[in-house]
């Protein structure tokens, strides 16, 4: 019935055949027959399958060599034919092999404990066969013989379905034969082809896939066989899977696989799997991310040393980010023969010098050699007086380098590369914060002095100290650790910490530990390793989490409506013929739009002369010169028409230094709320609106500090002089806080005052007029009861500032907005057709039916996978689709002030609750937002009752009427007991104090505090995932409507 037993390329059904006369066998144990015997002696036994000749293999087969096509089955002609076959590759079961008259048969069949977590891949095979009942998931009783190439019948009582667990993943297997006298599991490679999967046949193994994962076979001796995942006996074949290998290139902080093939293959360290079978090098995201680089330059000629310490190279980077200790410089100290390589984390480049003689002094008493040579770049910490002294004192030459000479310095600024982005990536991998650097580089290096480089065939560590590197102590930067705490007490609190593995000690025999909990750095020799899972610090999640968005949109609609309207089209075709905005000033000349840059050059340096913006003085009394240069833009308005060609002059600020030149650089910068509600004030009194863009803003604004600048290219000035600045320039740090301030002070003169909650929105009021104004940088927007009102304001801002007024309003900051009566509509339809990195700021702006989900996605920007992005491309696609739905701000008279429509999600991700709110301003949507909670909340009751960041709205509109009382609308009815004190206070205990402040403004009348029904609730949207009815829902809720013909609604 099947037959199993060989593992030859062909599929043979075995059938007993007549006794032959026998002659004197010999015994070959297994393990000891060649390849070269098994073609040489077996080949004659089976016939070719493209001629059926005997005597050959396929591939030997003169016929295909021909080209001619395969001659039938002879089987098929005569159904009695009997093909015989043999057994050299056979279960690990099976003892030894008999060879009697060249024909090898099965002697005896016996149980093999050493092997039972191993599966036997049988090409011969006809059917699967297991003696294990317990590994099926279906069973039906049989009553079958099952014939094997000793010519032994076996009785077969059953067959069915069974699921294999291997390191890939489960592997399901179907028809399998339930045969309790042959010990083990024999998986038929023609039948998992014909019914379970594929199979490939590649690097000299085999390659099982099903359902998209591959499972990796084993050769030991002359077999193949699948490792099963659920016995110790598994962790063998880990060493020749590729998820070994991913885990030892993590370990080595992200060494390449070549360096790792090659030393395995010389044994250079210990802790190396004994045999790499794959030669697929596997791509790494984080790699991807951190080590991207242009194509190396040409390589010079090498100064040549012949020992250890002859030349030691020194190289200065930075600075970093500011580090937990506040380092933020890296000095690398390496060996030129040897590449040895030594790290130290400086809090100041005058702190190089000292750790320079800390590390020839050690490397002199810890070595057979001596430091002979040093080379450095020409930087002023390698030019103190204090080394120049140590190293005439040791008789040690000091080489300095060229300046802009790098290839002198070559092999170290190789090094530092190398460290640099096998630092980054494994921040990015283990998503850490970045102010713990030092270690990710500390670890870079450790891993850097124990693999090999080049065509060396040792080490760094090996050939400075003679000893063999020991890799075993290496775990993945940034996995879990499970730490034993030493003063643990005799009670029952947990004996281990959890905390993150950061790296190995250097002055102690133990790892490095980050208690993020604590913020300190923890050291331990007793730990437990989860290098499977990846911590996250700070709320930064970085497992995979089970995105399930719900199919909200019909992806079939997309093409109904296309990506892009023929309006829209026509203006990215025109918008293509214009080159892109030039990167320099010699560019802008020599571009096919020269002579529009040259009249915006022009126009910007007669506004530069009209507002005295500089005056010339001589270089000698500049304490500091910065230097200056021209940025080039092209403005268009929403839909992409080019509207204006732009040339500034632009101060390089980089170059700043606080003290000197700048000091305070903060200023305010509006909210959509605020810009919002003005919308809804407008549409509730009928009010006038008109946007208006201020020419030149910054040079209306005076230099507070004293700045020199450098003329700009194509600006010519007496010899030897320079630019102070009395006015304001663009890429100055301090430039945006000093035209706010110029511009409050303009405004308070004329009767505004800035509101508290958002200092960017300034309101009028004298007498029964009242005006509001909002203004972002150099872009406003100015509303008022009267018309005559806005003309009076109009004309006086207008004498003191450069204006362009706009008749009504069209857009502003990038937001379009129509207005049909009392109506206004904002929308961001170019802005959806480039969405991406924008998400965000269309989900403050216009369309808040996607703010639960970008928040929701934004989660895992550290820790993208192909999960996040699909759900991301769902999400644009649902964009696309309702890419015309437009935000309604109209104001009901029948709806009576600010509502605050607040709900929460208790028990999410991690037990946090994520809770929601959008306001409504006489029924106008003008405020909304979606956030995790960042502490535990314990109960429903309390995560409703932290939902209120709303309420900072009443302050805003407090300025446009008097007297307005806020109703907060949650839909659960705990909260309203608690916050308004006829609830029991005994079980609230455990929320925070602070959170009672609503129940403080509640008893002052200063908020009010009311019961909606969940199906009234108009915050759900903001709290968790829901199907595509309760979204169309939601949208008419919140007044996102589509008022486009022809449009898609959801």
């Amino acid at each position: 019935m099947a037959a199993s037993g060989s593992a030859t390329p062909q599929n043979f059904c075995h059938q007993s055949e007549p006794q032959k006369s026998k002659q004197p066998s010999t015994r070959i144990p297994i393990g000891q027959q060649s390849k070269s015997w098994a073609r040489y002696h077996l080949s004659p036994r089976f016939p070719c399958l493209h001629c059926f000749e005997w005597g050959h293999w396929v591939q030997d087969c003169k016929r295909k060599k021909a080209g001619l096509p395969a001659v039938k089955d002879p089987q098929k002609k005569n159904p009695n034919a009997i093909l015989k076959k043999s057994s050299i590759f056979s279960h690990p079961c099976i003892a030894e092999v008999e060879v009697e008259d060249e024909e090898p048969l099965l002697s005896s069949i016996q149980q093999a404990p050493g092997y039972t977590s191993l599966v036997l891949l049988d090409s011969g095979a006809t059917h699967h066969v297991t003696e294990n009942a317990t590994l099926f998931s279906e069973y039906k009783k049989i009553d079958l013989t099952l014939s094997v190439a000793s010519a032994k019948q076996h009785l077969v009582v059953g067959k069915g379905i069974i699921n294999l667990a291997c390191p890939s993943g489960n592997l399901r297997l179907t028809e399998v034969l339930h045969c309790p006298n042959i010990p083990g599991t024999v998986i038929s490679i023609s039948k998992f082809v014909r019914n379970d999967g594929g199979v490939k046949f590649e690097e000299g193994l085999f390659k099982l896939i099903q359902n998209s994962c591959t499972h990796y076979s084993l050769l030991k001796g002359e077999r193949w066989f699948l490792c099963l995942g659920s016995k110790m006996y598994c962790n063998a074949i880990s060493d020749y899977s590729k998820d070994f290998l991913r885990l030892l290139h993590r370990r080595l902080a992200h060494l390449s696989l070549r360096t790792v093939r090659r030393m395995q293959r010389l044994q250079s360290a210990r802790g190396l799997p004994p045999k790499i079978v794959t030669n697929d090098e596997h791509l790494c995201p984080s790699c991807s991310l951190a080590k991207s680089k242009h194509s190396p330059l040409q390589a010079e000629s090498r100064q040549i040393v012949q020992a250890p310490g002859d030349m030691v190279v020194t190289d200065l980077m930075g600075p970093f980010p500011v580090s937990m200790d506040k380092k933020v410089y890296s000095l690398l100290v390496q060996d030129h023969y040897s590449s040895l390589t030594t790290f130290y984390p400086l809090k100041a480049k005058s702190e190089a010098a000292n750790f320079m003689i800390g590390w020839i002094e050690k490397f002199n008493n810890l070595t057979k050699y001596t430091v002979k040579c040093l080379r450095s770049d020409n930087g002023g910490e390698f030019s103190s007086q204090c080394l120049k002294k140590y190293l005439d004192s040791k008789g040690i030459v000091h080489e300095r380098t060229i300046p802009y000479k790098h290839h002198q310095a070559g092999k170290i600024e190789r090094t530092n590369r190398t460290i640099a982005e096998a630092a980054q990536s494994m921040l990015v991998d283990s998503s850490l914060s970045i102010e713990l650097w030092p270690y990710a580089f500390r670890q870079a290096v450790w891993v850097f002095n124990r693999v090999l480089h080049g065509t060396s065939i040792l080490t760094p560590y090996q050939q400075v100290t003679g000893r063999t590197p020991d890799l075993t102590p290496l775990k993945i930067f940034g996995c879990k650790a499970y730490v034993h705490n030493l003063l643990h007490r005799k009670d029952l609190t947990p004996k281990a910490r959890e905390l993150i593995h950061i790296g190995i000690s250097e002055d102690s025999k133990g790892w490095l530990f980050w208690d993020d909990a604590r913020r300190q750095i923890v050291k331990g020799a007793l730990a437990v390793f989860d290098e499977n899972k990846r911590q996250v610090v700070k709320g930064r999640s970085l497992e995979v989490s089970t995105i399930n968005i719900q199919n909200i949109f019909d992806p079939s609609m997309i093409n109904k409506i296309g990506y892009q309207d023929e309006q829209v089209e026509l203006m990215n075709v025109s918008a293509s013929l214009h080159s892109d905005a030039p990167g320099s000033y010699g560019e802008g000349l020599a571009s096919a739009d020269q002579q529009k840059w040259r009249e915006a050059i022009s126009t910007e340096i007669a506004s530069m002369d009209k507002m005295e913006v500089w005056t010339e003085v001589p270089k000698n009394v500049a304490s500091s010169v910065l230097g200056t240069r021209w940025v080039f833009t092209v403005k268009r308005d929403p839909v992409g028409r080019v509207t204006q060609y732009k040339a500034r002059i632009v101060v390089q600020g980089h170059r700043q230094i606080k003290g000197l030149n700048f000091d305070e650089t903060f200023a305010p910068t509006p909210t959509f709320t605020s810009l919002q509600c003005l919308f809804a004030a407008a549409s509730k009194f009928n009010w006038p609106v008109q946007t208006f863009d201020v020419t030149t803003a910054y040079l209306h604004s005076n230099v507070e500090e004293d700045v020199y600048v450098q003329p700009p290219p194509g600006m010519c000035l007496k010899e030897g002089a320079v630019l102070k600045l009395r006015k304001v320039l663009y890429g100055l740090k301090q430039a945006g806080r000093f035209w706010w301030k110029h511009l409050s002070s303009i405004l308070r003169d004329m009767g505004f005052v800035s509101n508290q909650e958002d200092q960017s929105l300034y309101v009028y009021r004298m007498g029964n007029d009242v005006a509001m104004m909002w203004v972002h940088v150099d872009d406003g927007v100015l509303t008022a009861n009267r018309e005559q009102v806005m003309d009076c304001l109009k004309n006086d801002l207008q004498a003191r500032l450069q204006l362009k007024w706009d008749k009504g309003i069209h857009s502003i900051v990038g937001v379009e907005v129509a207005r049909d009566g009392g109506r206004f509509f904002l929308h961001q339809t170019a802005l959806i057709d480039k969405v991406y990195g924008m998400l965000l700021y269309l989900a403050q702006a216009t369309r808040p039916d996607i703010m639960f989900l970008v928040n929701y996605l934004a989660r895992f920007l550290m820790g993208t996978t192909s999960k996040h992005w699909v759900a991301l491309e769902h999400l644009i696609n649902y964009l696309r689709g309702t890419r015309n739905k437009k935000l309604e701000i109209e104001t009901d008279n029948r709806e009576a002030g600010l509502k605050i429509f607040v709900d929460a999600n208790w028990g999410g991700e991690g037990s946090r609750s994520q809770h929601g709110f959008i306001g409504f301003l006489w029924g106008a949507p003008i405020s909304w937002n979606s956030k995790r909670q960042t502490c535990v909340a314990s109960s429903a009751c309390q995560a409703e009752y932290m939902a209120r960041a709303g309420m900072w709205i009443t302050q805003i509109m407090s300025a446009i009427q008097q007297g307005m009382v806020p109703a907060l609308l949650p839909d659960n009815k705990a909260v309203i007991q608690i916050a308004t004190n006829s609830g029991s206070r005994k079980n609230s205990r455990h929320i925070r104090r602070e959170f009672h402040l609503i129940n403080e403004m509640i008893t002052m009348g200063q908020v009010s505090l009311d019961w909606v029904n969940s199906d009234e609730q108009k915050a759900d949207i903001f709290t968790k995932k829901l199907g595509r009815q309760k979204v169309r829902q939601s949208m008419e809720k919140i007044l996102l409507e589509c008022f486009v013909e022809g449009s898609v609604n959801v």
